[in-house]
Parts: C-alpha cells; structure tokens; sequence
C-alpha cells in the first residue's frame, strides 16, 4: 500500500470557501401590477359613453342588477372589481377583440379579459326573460297597437318583424358552410320583432347566414304563439316582401291598383321602417354586430358557436335597457356608417319566391287566398275608407 495517498473521511473534509460556489438560486419575480385608470370617474361623460356605448347612470343601473354574479369570489389584493369587468365587457361588445381590452388599460391579460366576458355575458343572458319579450298583459298590447297606429294609421300591429345578417368569422366544423350568406360572407341571420319605440320584443339568433328569413320565421316560437294561442288575438306582425302573407303576418302588395291598395302598401311600409331603425340604433351602439364593421365578424370556435348567440342576445338586452333608461345612441367615428347598413336587403325581399307575393294564377290557389284573406279585408273595409276621406 506504499505510495497510495491515506483516505481521508469525508466527515473532515472541508472545501475552502475560495473553492466554493453556491448553487443558483432562482429569484422569484416581483409581480408587475399596472395601475387601472378608472375610466368611471375620470372620464367625462361624453368619452365614456363614445368608449362604452352607454351613459354612466345606465351602467351603474345595469352594475346593480349583476353585481352578485359578477363581482370577485375572493377578497384578494388587487382583484379585478365588478365595475371594471362590467366595463370589459361593453368594451368587448363594442369592438370585438379581446386585446382591446387587455390593451386599454385594464390592468388585465387577454385570457382575463376573455373569461370575464364570458362572466359577465352570462350573468346579462339571465336578464332575459326580464328585458326581452312581448307586454305581458291585453292593457299593455293595446297601447302597443296605439303607437303603432300613430305612425302611419296602419291597425292591429303589435311588432315589425325583419332579419339581419352578423357577421362572423369562418367557425370550421362539418356545418361551417351554412353560415356563408348570399352576399358571400360568413353571418349568422338573426330575426327580430321590433315594438313602435325601437324596444325589441323578440330576437332569434340561432340560424347560420345560408338560411331564409322565411325558414327562420317558420321554425320560430312566435309562429307557434300566433298559429296555435290566443296569445295574440286580434293582432297582427307587419313584415316585407320576404315573408309570405299570413292572417297574422301582413306584407306588402307586389303590385298596388288601387288607391286603397296603395294606402296600405305606403302605411304598411311606413309603420314597418320601426325594425330597421331598431337595426340601425343597435349596431350603432354595438359596433361588434356590424357587418359594416372593421371586423371581420366575430370570432369562436366550432366548438363554441353558441357565444355568437350570447353575445348577440347580450347586446339585445343592453339595447331594451338603454331604451326604457332614454339612454340616446352613441354619435361617434366607432359607429359611423352603420344607419344605412341594413338597406342591402337583408331582409332578402329579391329572393323570395313571387308566389308568395303574387295574387294572380291559379297554383296554389285556395292556400293562397286564405293567407291573403285578413290582407284583403283589411284594404276593402279599412284603407278603402281612408282613401275616400
């Protein structure tokens, strides 16, 4: 064992400090918190109303309804407050992008500003049945009719009903194909009965943009309501040349010959512009349904398609709130341009099968003459004595 250096325990083995170096220790990032501007207070109430579409008492009155739903779970540092996400989200509703959001100082990442919307969408979806639908009692339709009256003297109507096209982006799937519209772009064609005050009594969102007004209005609950309640007796729907006349669903006379013919077509159309005013007032505030929009439509996944619904019904009943709070629509860059939007015929009137507005020939002769029945009485009695005065 000569010449072998001796073993030396490991419990008396020491490294010299200058031999030394210490593992690297990780430091833990600070957290970055960006300061919130808050846009309530500071903002005057012109530019909050140009950035969030409505006025500042009107979001406060709907910051009480959904408070409770929307408001932090957990008191922690610095947690986003239910106002702030109430604000995202109008934000969202009017430009579309989530990054928009994240961007404008809300001291929130991307994926915040997207789950919040999806919070605070959900919790407006619950207003519903609270913001959206017909008056519910015989007093409140007749007062209904009354307005409608005022317009151009045109009787009995209780909602002009019409279509409109929002447009989206491609969402994929075996079923994409049917959202590609005539016009040749991806839209999801949304019906609406409008009321005398631009109120929206009715709103269908789920047919993709390949589908008619037509198929839309037929497969609708207010069909049902009209062809097989009371609900509605003695009251009519005004629509265009788009829809087949029905006892219930007047529309316009291809071909007016006579003054009293006449009369109606002009009242009918006159009274019917209601809806695409209501159009108009509602893609305005909410530039994220325009199709005249920088967007190129809303953006969701096959696997999410009902969102383009939510966000659509959510803008529907932030619209019926602004209406009853008299809230006045935004006039600003960010929805200029979109009055004349819906005048391309999204009601479809060049599609509609001739038949359907025709009264000469024979085929489908005894159908045709009992949907037209309620028309034709109503322009021999009424509008023929309105022609003669």
């Amino acid at each position: 064992m000569d010449g072998l250096d001796p073993i030396v325990p490991m419990d008396n083995f020491e490294i010299p400090d200058e031999d030394y170096e210490p593992p690297l220790q990780r430091r833990r990032r600070t957290p970055v918190i960006r300061e919130r501007f808050n846009y309530f207070s500071e903002l005057p109430e012109e530019q909050f109303k140009q950035r969030f579409r409505l006025k500042k008492t009107t979001v406060q009155m709907i910051l009480g309804l959904v408070v409770d739903r929307i408001k932090p779970t957990v008191d922690r540092f610095h947690a986003i407050d239910a106002l702030t996400r109430l604000l995202i989200t109008l934000r969202f509703l009017a430009t579309g992008f989530f990054f928009i959001c994240a961007a404008d100082n809300f001291g929130v990442s991307q994926t915040s500003a997207h789950d919040i919307v999806q919070l605070v969408v959900s919790a407006l979806l619950e207003l519903r049945h609270r913001y959206i639908g017909f008056p519910p009692s015989l007093h409140l339709l007749e007062n209904v009719k009354r307005k409608f009256h005022g317009i151009a003297s045109f009787p009995k109507t209780i909602g002009a009903v019409d279509c409109t096209h929002v447009r989206v982006q491609y969402p994929g799937g075996e079923e994409g194909y049917l959202y590609m519209n005539r016009k040749g772009y991806y839209s999801k064609n949304v019906q609406v009965i409008a009321g005398p005050d631009l109120q929206i009594f009715n709103v269908v969102t789920r047919w993709p943009g390949r589908f008619h007004d037509m198929t839309v209005f037929n497969n609708s609950r207010v069909r049902y309501w009209f062809e097989n309640t009371d609900m509605f007796k003695d009251c009519v729907l005004i629509g265009d040349a788009g829809y087949e006349c029905r006892p219930y669903l007047l529309t316009p006379l291809a071909n007016p010959q006579t003054d009293a013919e006449a009369n109606y077509n002009e009242s009918l159309i006159r009274t019917r512009n209601v809806v695409e005013r209501t159009f108009g007032v509602l893609k305005r505030r909410f530039p994220i349904l325009s199709t005249g929009h920088f967007l190129t439509g809303i953006r969701v996944s096959s696997n999410h398609t009902e969102r383009i619904d939510n966000y659509i019904v959510a803008c529907v009943i932030l619209h019926n709130i602004a209406v009853s709070e008299r809230d006045p629509e935004p006039e600003d860059d960010e929805s200029r341009g979109q009055e004349a939007e819906h005048s391309y015929a999204d009601s479809e009137e060049d599609e509609v099968d001739q038949s359907l507005q025709d009264d000469s020939g024979e085929r489908h002769a005894r159908g045709r003459n009992s949907r037209l029945e309620t028309r034709n009485r109503l322009i021999q009695t009424y509008f023929s004595a309105i022609s003669r005065t």
